[in-house]
């Protein structure tokens, strides 16, 4: 068995079941590929506008300084425990570090604080490609694991990549929503209600995307905000 549940139809198959349904099967060839691009592009905005379980993965990044590489494929932390320190100088610690915005993380450095320290918060700087940590850790070598939701790439839009399953589990919306993109483009007054019918059919899927444990049942409260409360004795 699969770990990650996997799409029982090609990129093939979905664009041909799309195109034919909607009358126009010349938007699956050359030398553009419309329909495959199309089809990127939905599996892009899925990826990067929801969460799903099947896209969390976990890797081991080394931190030595002040920052880190992100992984390529980097989307977003899982939670708000997406970076834990599992070795600090060959000793194994659990130490979870909080994740915060660019903001809060420039302000709670104060310009006397020197290096050597282990890291408290970290912020993911995505235009630099760099998690970014503090206090500085320089003159010790650590080890963290890395829980976040990873962003796809995209099938290699020629005949090529036709026999891959893309990575949505749900091959069916892709039909339904490429179908939807092809009326959109040639202005067909159906384009409205299939679109309704995409939308309720995407909802379907996100709740049965969200399997029992699969994630939090709950957002918990930033403990930074939400202390414990005071009580008079």
């Amino acid at each position: 068995m699969p770990t990650l549940p996997t799409g029982r139809l090609t990129r093939k198959q979905i664009v041909d079941l799309a195109l034919r349904r909607a009358g126009n099967t010349q938007l699956a060839a050359g030398p553009n590929f419309d329909a495959q691009t199309w089809l990127n592009q939905i599996l892009y905005d899925l990826a990067a506008e929801w969460s799903w379980p099947t896209l969390m993965t976990t890797t081991t990044v080394a931190i030595t300084g002040p920052t880190f590489s992100l992984p390529t494929d980097f989307l977003k932390a899982q939670d708000d425990a997406g970076l834990i320190l599992t070795t600090i100088n060959s000793g194994s610690q659990r130490v979870f570090v909080d994740e915060v915005d660019r903001y809060t993380f420039e302000v709670a450095q104060p310009t006397n604080v020197g290096t050597g320290g282990f890291p408290r918060i970290w912020h993911a700087d995505r235009n630099a490609g760099l998690g970014r940590v503090f206090p500085d850790p320089t003159g010790n070598t650590i080890v963290a694991q890395l829980r976040y939701q990873q962003l796809p790439a995209d099938i290699a839009v020629d005949t090529s990549g036709d026999a891959t399953i893309p990575w949505f589990p749900w091959p069916w919306y892709l039909v339904q929503d490429l179908f939807v993109r092809t009326l959109e483009f040639e202005a067909d007054g159906r384009a409205g209600p299939e679109r309704d019918r995409a939308n309720a059919m995407l909802e379907k899927v996100r709740q049965a995307a969200k399997p029992l444990r699969a994630q939090e049942p709950v957002i918990p409260l930033d403990p930074q905000v939400f202390g414990t409360p005071f009580v008079r004795d």
